[in-house]
């Protein structure tokens, strides 16, 4: 007899994929694996390594966008949304400094026009000790070459 492999999802890994999509089923069924029972340090771990392995989709948001979607859904309440809301806010604002900084070197008034400075320098900090962007002057930065 053959042997056979078989992989299996954790419970966690499909509340992931279910939050990144937009079907009605997909929200009752993270609403099934809810009640039965999640970890949500997986999910964040999860979600977190998801964004950093594709940078060229925003899983973050789109996970929170369908996180926020089942819980306004099935009113739920969990202390894991904020933390989530606030890590998704971080990377939208950290992928809108690094398309600011595709057009060449900017100051750090032009990178925070419209958005909030203390919020801005916060995402500089993070993406300048990630190696992303690097800062050239006091208030001048530019997208490093990851190529």
């Amino acid at each position: 007899m053959e042997k056979i492999s078989v992989y299996m999802l954790a419970p966690e890994d499909i509340f992931v994929f279910k939050s990144v999509t937009s079907r009605d089923r997909d929200r009752e069924d993270m609403y099934t694996l809810f009640t039965r029972g999640l970890d949500f340090d997986v999910i964040r771990n999860e979600i977190l390594w998801q964004n950093e392995q594709d940078r060229t989709f925003a899983w973050i948001v789109f996970f929170f966008d369908g996180l926020e979607e089942f819980a306004d859904r099935y009113k739920i309440s969990h202390s894991v949304i904020g933390e989530l809301h606030d890590l998704a806010y971080q990377d939208m604002l950290a992928q809108m400094l690094i398309e600011r900084l595709k057009g060449g070197n900017k100051t750090f008034e032009e990178l925070s026009q419209d958005m909030d400075s203390r919020d801005v320098r916060k995402a500089i900090k993070v993406l300048v000790k990630k190696g992303i962007i690097k800062q050239v002057a006091e208030s001048q930065f530019l997208l490093n070459d990851l190529s």
